[in-house]
């Protein structure tokens, strides 16, 4: 098989793995365990102001409800992604847990990546010092997807 047969038969099989997760996401949300959802990290040819060596990969996350759809990417530099090593990305299979923090919050995702392409699911837990502040400046109504919404 070449390698690019691989790569793309790595990407089928991760996209279908997310799509799952997904759905997964919908029905742990539905039954009230808080921010979910899925994401996928991919190669980026970004680096960061630390030149080459600065490692950037493109995140993606995903979540679904009926009749709603909601995605977000953006280039994240690997040293954001506490606990995800270059070698890991470069690993042919290798499970993965990572938090991305935020002002407002923590991604915390799970998941697992092949020759560096990644994907699993992610919960956010809020800062509770962040949303203390925000109620102290006068906004009001700050609940979990609001305070997500700012985190991402």
């Amino acid at each position: 098989m070449t390698t690019r047969r691989r790569t793309t038969t790595a990407a089928l099989a991760l996209g279908v793995g997310a799509s799952l997760a997904a759905g997964l996401a919908v029905r742990a949300r539905a039954a009230g365990e808080g921010v979910r959802g899925v994401w996928t990290i991919e190669p980026s040819r970004w680096t960061t102001a630390d030149g080459p060596g600065g490692t950037v990969v493109q995140l993606t996350l995903r979540r679904t409800s009926p009749g709603h759809d909601w995605t977000s990417g953006h280039p994240v530099p690997l040293s954001e992604l506490k606990g995800v090593t270059a070698a890991e990305l470069a690993a042919d299979r290798v499970e993965v847990r990572f938090d991305l923090a935020r002002d407002a919050g923590t991604i915390a995702g799970e998941g697992r990546f092949e020759r560096g392409d990644g994907a699993g699911h992610f919960t956010f837990a809020p800062s509770a010092d962040y949303v203390q502040d925000l109620r102290r400046q006068g906004y009001e109504g700050l609940d979990d997807e609001k305070v997500f919404s700012l985190a991402v």
